[in-house]
């Protein structure tokens, strides 16, 4: 069953740029997930539309916070090249896949 869940007041937020664009990454605060142990961090990533939204669910905070920069990572490498952050192709977000 998915969960309802919103954002909420981002804890980071991240400006890239895909050519003159610009493509805001946020990142919400990872909290419980339905009624377990577990915690999920959602995330949002728009331009002048909305490009993806979603979280990660992980054992607690921080790996469901670590799981969420690398499914940030992986979205923005599936959707194509071209996203730069301060002028480099570096976005500094990790992959979870090669």
């Amino acid at each position: 069953m998915p969960i309802t869940w919103e954002l909420g007041e981002p804890i980071a937020i991240r400006t890239l740029h895909r050519g003159d664009e610009p493509v805001t990454v946020e990142i919400g605060r990872p909290r419980p997930y339905m009624e377990s142990d577990d915690c999920f961090c959602p995330f949002r990533i728009s331009g002048t539309d909305l490009l993806e939204e979603g979280y990660a669910v992980g054992v607690d905070a921080v790996q469901a916070l670590t799981l969420t920069l690398a499914r940030i990572g992986d979205v923005l490498a599936a959707s194509g090249d071209g996203y730069t952050f301060l002028g480099g192709e570096d976005l500094g977000f990790p992959r979870s896949s090669g």
